[in-house]
């Protein structure tokens, strides 16, 4: 039988390393000090959107269209939606009834939009709106009483949501660790795992003159980590 039994204790996650298996998720690259744009979408059925009484149909879940427009006091016929950040996405039905619209966000104008379509359309985007200071912010729609030379029929606007996109800070990324069993791979669907891992020391046994052989297995959690350098310390 041979003799001389060696046997190596590993003092930290790194200090004994002959075989290494990196996992990585598929995660958004950004660092604790940058932000991640977010987006929500709000729909006409929510709260946050306000309605003039007597100026609109109950709608669908798609869409809500609004009652004929007073010719004398188009701008009667109204919507408002308030919302937090830095973009929005408006979204309103189209057909050959509708008339044009003009959005202001918090009383500035950014354009007039003509909603006439020669056949009907639920939702569709209509507008994008950018470069607003992040916070929180009034979304208001206006009957313009204007409308296509080729609309029909009574005088309408529509409404149908938005998508706000506002900032957030993201989460500080970390590089976890693991020693693992040399017995497994540790592939893409071992992420969680590995991520809950925290074994940093084993006793590692080999015959003199043989091979002692460890894995360790590192997940990086909300960040893409590049040249990943790891080395081995005297043991």
């Amino acid at each position: 039988m041979k003799e001389n039994l060696r046997k190596k204790r590993i003092r930290s996650l790194l200090s004994l390393l002959l075989v290494v298996s990196m996992v990585f998720g598929s995660l958004i690259s950004t660092s604790a000090q940058e932000m991640a744009e977010k987006s929500v979408r709000i729909l006409h059925t929510d709260t946050a959107f306000t309605f003039p009484e007597g100026k609109w149909t109950a709608g669908n879940a798609s869409h809500v269209w609004s009652e004929v427009l007073d010719s004398d006091n188009p701008r009667d016929t109204w919507y408002e939606v308030s919302f937090t950040g830095h973009k929005i996405d408006v979204y309103a039905g189209k057909n050959f009834m509708m008339g044009k619209v003009e959005y202001l966000i918090d009383g500035e104008s950014y354009g007039v939009y003509d909603l006439y379509n020669g056949s009907n359309i639920n939702s569709t985007l209509i507008a994008t709106i950018d470069g607003l200071s992040e916070g929180e912010h009034t979304l208001r729609v206006e009957a313009t009483g204007e409308r296509n030379a080729s609309a029909r029929g009574n005088h309408q606007i529509d409404c149908a949501e938005v998508v706000a996109y506002y900032y957030e800070e993201a989460a500080e990324p970390e590089l976890k660790g693991s020693i693992v069993d040399t017995n497994l791979q540790y592939t893409q669907d071992k992420f969680d795992s590995v991520s809950r891992m925290d074994v940093k020391e084993a006793t590692l046994s080999a015959w003199k003159n043989d091979t002692a052989v460890s894995q360790i297995s590192l997940a990086a959690v909300e960040k893409e980590f590049n040249n990943v350098i790891v080395e081995a310390s005297d043991f």
